[in-house]
């Protein structure tokens, strides 16, 4: 069995948000560009189009220029056209709420795509724009849109903008196939193995570091986890909480039909339906052996668990 990795959507909203963020020990050069991060995940309706929804990775805006960004990660080598023409078709007053700035009258709206296959996603976003433009499905469309380039070594913004800076024009180097993966370690897009490593992990830090009124027992919720593993917590809009804390839902069913954890986890009947972990010190060393196979690849995952 292959050793888990995150999805290609993972790694690069992973570095999106860390571009927005200092002192991580990573370049921020949107932090540099006065770019501060506001949502993940969080929805909007695009009022042209009777409303409907629009849910870019992230939002993140500069107050000083008045500019909202929208970013979108794909992992794939294709994108939607109907989600293309969507963005095309936002408009300041669709953001006005979810993006305050200090002078809303000049407020714009500034939309950038982040992918890892740059060119077979650039050749299929110039081949949608370029129908878009012909079938004038969306009034005075661009005819290119900004791409993030993420590769093994290097971060870069293809655009002829010149207010993205040198620096993310010309190419930021990183270290060979680094990337930062504490912000948002996961979603419903990555593999079982992947999601069930941290989920694990979450509950070793909890067991170390709470001190349970019963020294045998401890009871661990789906928020805890949400909040335990992702620093970006305060960012992500509470709908797509609700769809992590499903995702760690699931994980919570393939533990309690894990053989090494039986008799050591159990679950609550009550609202939210957290899990009890038992016979603390016997639970954490399960948890060590278990967090340590699927690292290595050997834990044998029940795909149905997961469904």
């Amino acid at each position: 069995m292959m050793h888990p990795s995150p999805s290609e959507h993972t790694r690069l909203l992973n570095v999106v948000i860390a571009l927005h963020t200092p002192g991580r020990n990573w370049p921020a050069p949107l932090c540099d560009l006065d770019y501060e991060l506001l949502t993940v995940e969080e929805e909007f309706n695009v009022g042209n189009l009777g409303a409907r929804p629009c849910n870019p990775d992230v939002v993140s805006r500069n107050d000083a220029e008045s500019i909202v960004l929208l970013v979108e990660c794909k992992g794939g080598r294709s994108l939607d056209q109907k989600q293309l023409e969507t963005y095309l078709s936002v408009r300041p007053s669709d953001v006005r709420l979810l993006a305050t700035v200090s002078n809303p009258n000049k407020l714009g709206v500034k939309m950038l795509y982040s992918a890892s296959s740059f060119n077979d996603f650039s050749e299929d976003m110039s081949a949608k724009l370029e129908d878009i433009v012909r079938t004038k499905s969306v009034p005075d469309a661009p005819k290119e849109l900004d791409i993030l380039e993420l590769t093994p070594s290097l971060v870069r913004v293809h655009s002829t903008d010149p207010t993205w800076g040198t620096e993310l024009l010309s190419g930021i180097r990183i270290a060979e196939d680094t990337y930062p993966n504490w912000f948002y370690p996961f979603s419903k897009d990555d593999s079982s193995e992947w999601k069930l490593l941290y989920v694990v992990r979450s509950l070793l830090h909890i067991i170390l570091t709470t001190n349970p009124i019963n020294p045998n027992q401890i009871t661990v919720t789906t928020d805890q986890i949400v909040q335990d593993l992702y620093e970006a917590y305060s960012y992500i809009s509470s709908r797509h909480r609700g769809e992590l804390r499903g995702e760690i839902e699931k994980c919570f069913n393939r533990l309690l039909r894990e053989p090494k954890m039986r008799g050591l986890i159990g679950r609550l009947g009550t609202r939210g339906r957290p899990v009890s972990i038992k016979d603390i010190e016997n639970a954490r060393k399960a948890l060590q052996r278990l967090a340590r196979e699927i690292a290595e690849g050997q834990a044998q995952t029940e795909v149905e668990d997961f469904g």
